[in-house]
């Protein structure tokens, strides 16, 4: 009897054989499972030269008179297996920033912070149905990177414009907007 985690394993290895499976697993589509926390946190991992840290919602809690009750300073995360390269990270960061000014991500331009970040589509089926899940991961400002933020737009009919890009705008309008 085959368990479940059996199957898995047995697939991911089988994947690392077959020539079409990594060719689709490079380009973010077949085997490719990544929650949107974990997007978010790949662009703190690239902001970061490549070090990889463990997420947090919260950087600092304060009393009401405005002095700080509780700072959460980053946490390096131990695991050596999911290191980028500086090198790598600043290439990325850069192409991120390409995407917005001249790519899929133009429209982000008319954000009121520099933004930069990254398009993707991923084609599913939906009940027989062709979908795409849509994402944008990105960041800003780009002077100061304060906010990460992924948007994944799930089942979208194909022909149907990019919506992850529209509410990555809306995300980062609303952030950089005076509270």
């Amino acid at each position: 009897m085959i368990t479940k985690s059996q199957g898995v394993f047995e697939q991911m290895l089988s994947s690392l054989t077959d020539e079409g499976a990594r060719i689709q697993t490079a380009i973010g589509q077949r085997d490719v499972l990544v929650t949107p926390l974990q997007a978010a946190n790949l662009v703190v991992t690239l902001l970061h030269e490549g070090q990889v840290t463990a997420p947090r919602l919260v950087q600092r809690i304060r009393y009401a008179d405005g002095g700080t009750m509780l700072e959460m300073p980053l946490h390096v995360s131990p695991s050596a297996a999911g290191k980028i390269s500086p090198a790598t990270a600043h290439q990325l960061v850069s192409w991120m920033h390409t995407v917005v000014r001249e790519g899929t991500g133009k429209s982000l331009q008319y954000a009121r912070w520099h933004v930069a970040g990254k398009s993707g589509t991923a084609q599913v089926m939906q009940k027989g149905t062709p979908k795409n899940h849509q994402w944008f991961i990105g960041y800003g400002p780009i002077e100061e990177p304060k906010y990460a933020v992924a948007v994944l737009v799930q089942n979208v009919s194909p022909s149907s414009s990019h919506q992850a890009t529209a509410l990555f705008g809306k995300v980062m309008d609303y952030l950089a907007s005076p509270k």
